[in-house]
C-alpha cells in the first residue's frame, strides 16, 4: 500500500512541471478576439409612407441577436433576426416627409450608421370629387341612406346636404360613403357636399331633391264594432285612407283616446262616454286639419234596466256585535248599491259584480232574524226577509279559581279561569265586587280579593256588559287566620313540571311536523295550557306562583310571559294570546302544505322580570321545552 501511493505521487508531480513548462514557454496558449463593429450594406425599400408601418430588411455584417435599430431617432420595431447579416424590421412614423439615417447597435453598443438610408414620403394630396349620389330624392323629414360615389374621401370627412350635415353612416373607402338625409327645411334641390379632413372639399350642385309630402285628404269607410254602452270604454276599429300620425278622432263632440296608429288606413280608439243613447258621428281630424265624418256611425246603447234579486247570503248568522264579512248573491247588483241588515246600511267591503257583493255585518240592538236589503243607485230594490240571524253572545263561563282562599283583609291576588268573559265584565267575592287587575284573555283574569268581615266560603259571580252571568259555588274561602295544613311555600322547591294539555282551535295535539311529537298552538287565538307542578321527590305543589314564558320569533314584542298559581293539588290552567308566527318551517302533506315555528318555552319558580332575572328560578326538570307555533296552511287545489 505504502509503494503504491508513492508512485501515485510521483506521477502528480511529473504532470504538475508540464504544466509548468508550457505556460512559461507559451506553447498551448490561449488568445481573446475582440468583437467585430457591426455595417449596413444595404435597406430594402429605401422609402415609405409617413405614418410608418413598411417592412424593412436590412443587410450587413456582425449584426448579434438582441440588437436594435433606429431609423432617424425613433427605433424601428425589430421583426425577425435571420442571422449575423440580415434583420427585418418595421418602420416607425416619421415626424415629417425626408431622408433620416438608418442606425443598428448591438447589445455591446457597437454600432453602425447607413446615412440618409430611407427616405418618409410626404402623403398625397386628397382632393375629393363626387361622381355620383343614389337615391337623388327622398321625404322632406329626411332619413333616406344616400350612396355618394367619388374619388379622394378621407377617413373623418363630413357631408353635407344643403346648409345640413348628414349623418356618416359607413366610410367604405375613398371611393363611397353611406350617410342619412338630414331633414330639409323645404321642398326642392339642395347641393351635396363633401369635406375631407384638411378642409379641401367636393360640390354637386343641386344633387339631392327633397320631395313635398303628399296632400292627405282622409276618409272613413268602415267602424267597428258600430255600437256600444253608454259609459264608454269600447275598443273601436276605424279604417280609411290618408289618416296622417298624430290624428285626433271625435265621436260626437267628445274625442276619443287613440290606443293605436297602424298606418294611414287604420287606427284603434277607445270610445268615450256618452252623454244619452242614441246615434253619434264619428270625425277623422288630421294635424293640418283636414278631416272626415261618418255620419250616424256609432251608436250608444241605452244601460239595460237592473231589476236586482238575492238568491243567497252566506253566512245566515253572526255575533250580535257585527263585524262579520257577509257574501250576498243575486242578480242585477249595480255597481254603487247599498245593503241594508234590518234597518242598518251594511258596510260594502267589495263588489264583485252584477251577482256579488261582499258586506260587514253593522251591529244589532238585540238578538233576533232581520232582512237583508240590496238597493241599486236607481232606487229599484231587492228583500231577503228574515235572512239573517243576530245570535246572542254566549253566556260567561268560570271553572277554575286559584288560590281558592286568603285572609280577609289580605286582598289576595287571585287568577280566574273561565269563556266568554268580556273586557268589562264585573267579578263579584260574595256580594262584594273585585278589582280586575289584569284581563288577558275572555278565558283569563286576574282580579284582587275584596277585603271580607267574616270567615266562611262565598260564590264567585262573573257578570258580562249585556247581564249575562255565571255564579261557581263556594269558589273561594276567606279565614282570619293562615290555614295550618296550607303548604309553606319555600325557595327553590319545585322540581318538575309537566303539560298535559293545550288547547287551541286548530287542536293542541300532541302533533308531530317532523321534528318529533310536539304540542301545536295558533297565534292571535286564546290558548289553554294545562299542566301539574311538583316538587323534587315528585309530589304535587300547591298554591305554588310560577311565570311561564313564550319566546316567540317575530321580534322582542314577541315574547310572552303568562303568571299562574297551581290550585291545591298542584294543577294549572292559564289562558293567554300568542303573538304571530312567522312560518320559517314547512311542512308538506298530499292536501295542505303547513307553515311554522318551532318556540322554545320557559318555567320559572316565581314572578320573572326581566329587568331581574335572577328574582325567579328557572325550571329545568320538564316535559316540553318547545312547541310548533302554527302559522298558516295552504290547501292544495
Amino acid at each position: 500500500m505504502k509503494q503504491e501511493y508513492g508512485s501515485l505521487s510521483k506521477n502528480i508531480s511529473v504532470f504538475l512541471v508540464l504544466i509548468l513548462f508550457f505556460l512559461l514557454s507559451g506553447v498551448g496558449s490561449f488568445q481573446v478576439h475582440a468583437a467585430e463593429a457591426p455595417s449596413i450594406t444595404k435597406l430594402t425599400p429605401t422609402s415609405g409612407k409617413l405614418e410608418g408601418g413598411e417592412a424593412i430588411y436590412i443587410d450587413g455584417k456582425d449584426f448579434v441577436q438582441g440588437l436594435k435599430v433606429y431609423m432617424g431617432s425613433k427605433e424601428a420595431k425589430l421583426l425577425t433576426y435571420y442571422g449575423a447579416t440580415r434583420v427585418k424590421v418595421q418602420a416607425p412614423p416619421g415626424d415629417v416627409p425626408g431622408t433620416v439615417d438608418v442606425k443598428v447597435v448591438n447589445p455591446d453598443g457597437k454600432e453602425a450608421v447607413l446615412a440618409n438610408a430611407y427616405t418618409y414620403q410626404a402623403p398625397p394630396e386628397l382632393i375629393p370629387g363626387i361622381t355620383k349620389i343614389n337615391p337623388t330624392s327622398g321625404k322632406l323629414q329626411g332619413g333616406e341612406a344616400i350612396y355618394i360615389d367619388g374619388k379622394d374621401f378621407a377617413h373623418g370627412l363630413k357631408v353635407y346636404m344643403g346648409g345640413k350635415e348628414a349623418k356618416l353612416l359607413t366610410y367604405y373607402g375613398t371611393g363611397r360613403v353611406k350617410v342619412q338625409a338630414p331633414p330639409g327645411d323645404a321642398p326642392g334641390t339642395v347641393d351635396v357636399k363633401v369635406v375631407n379632413p384638411d378642409g379641401k372639399e367636393a360640390v354637386l350642385a343641386n344633387a339631392y331633391t327633397y320631395q313635398a309630402p303628399p296632400e292627405l285628404i282622409p276618409g272613413i269607410t268602415k267602424i267597428n264594432p258600430t255600437s256600444g254602452k253608454l259609459e264608454g270604454g269600447e275598443a273601436i276599429y276605424i279604417d280609411g285612407k290618408d289618416f296622417a300620425q298624430g290624428l285626433k278622432v271625435y265621436m260626437g263632440d267628445k274625442e276619443a283616446k287613440l290606443l293605436t296608429y297602424y298606418g294611414a288606413t287604420r287606427v284603434k280608439v277607445q270610445a268615450p262616454p256618452g252623454d244619452v243613447p242614441g246615434t253619434v258621428d264619428v270625425k277623422v281630424v288630421n294635424p293640418d286639419g283636414k278631416e272626415a265624418v261618418l255620419a250616424n256611425a256609432y251608436t250608444y246603447q241605452a244601460p239595460p234596466e237592473l231589476i236586482p234579486g238575492i238568491t243567497k247570503i252566506n253566512p245566515t248568522s253572526g255575533k250580535l256585535q257585527g263585524g262579520e264579512a257577509i257574501y250576498i248573491d243575486g242578480k242585477d247588483f249595480a255597481q254603487g248599491l247599498k245593503v241594508y241588515m234590518g234597518s242598518k246600511e251594511a258596510k260594502i267591503i267589495t263588489y264583485y259584480g252584477t251577482g256579488r257583493v261582499k258586506v260587514e255585518a253593522p251591529p244589532a240592538d238585540a238578538p233576533g232574524t232581520v232582512d237583508v236589503k240590496v238597493v241599486n243607485p236607481d232606487g229599484k230594490e231587492a228583500t231577503l226577509a228574515a235572512a239573517y240571524t243576530y245570535l246572542a253572545d254566549p253566556s260567561p263561563q268560570l271553572t277554575s279559581v286559584t288560590p281558592s282562599s286568603g285572609l280577609l283583609a289580605e286582598e289576595k291576588e287571585v287568577y280566574l279561569l273561565g269563556a266568554n268573559l268580556k273586557p268589562d265584565v264585573k267579578v263579584f267575592f260574595g256580594d262584594t265586587q273585585a278589582s280586575i287587575l289584569a284581563y288577558y284573555t275572555d278565558g283569563y283574569l286576574k282580579v284582587k280579593a275584596p277585603v271580607a268581615n267574616t270567615e266562611g266560603t262565598v260564590d264567585i259571580t262573573v257578570v258580562n256588559p249585556d247581564g249575562q252571568s255565571y255564579t261557581l259555588k263556594s269558589a273561594f274561602t276567606y279565614r282570619s287566620t293562615p290555614d295550618p295544613n296550607d303548604r309553606v311555600d319555600t325557595p327553590a322547591d319545585v322540581g318538575s313540571v309537566q303539560i298535559t294539555n293545550v288547547i287551541t282551535p286548530s287542536g293542541g295535539g300532541p302533533i308531530n311536523y317532523g321534528y318529533g311529537n310536539k304540542w301545536r298552538v295558533d297565534d292571535f287565538v286564546p290558548v289553554t295550557f294545562e299542566g301539574t307542578v311538583a316538587d323534587h321527590s315528585g309530589n304535587p305543589l300547591p298554591n305554588e306562583k310560577m311565570t311561564f314564558r313564550f319566546l316567540g320569533h317575530l321580534n322582542s314584542a314577541a315574547v310572552k310571559q303568562m303568571e299562574f298559581i297551581t290550585d291545591a293539588n298542584g294543577r294549572f290552567a292559564f289562558q293567554m294570546i300568542l303573538p304571530a308566527a312567522i312560518g320559517e318551517h314547512v311542512y308538506s302533506l298530499p292536501l295542505a302544505t303547513h307553515y311554522y315555528d318551532i318556540v322554545n318555552i320557559e318555567f320559572y319558580e316565581g314572578i320573572y322580570d326581566a329587568a331581574q332575572p335572577s328574582s325567579a328560578r328557572k325550571i329545568e326538570n320538564v316535559s316540553d321545552r318547545d312547541v310548533y307555533h302554527f302559522s298558516l296552511s295552504i290547501y292544495n287545489p
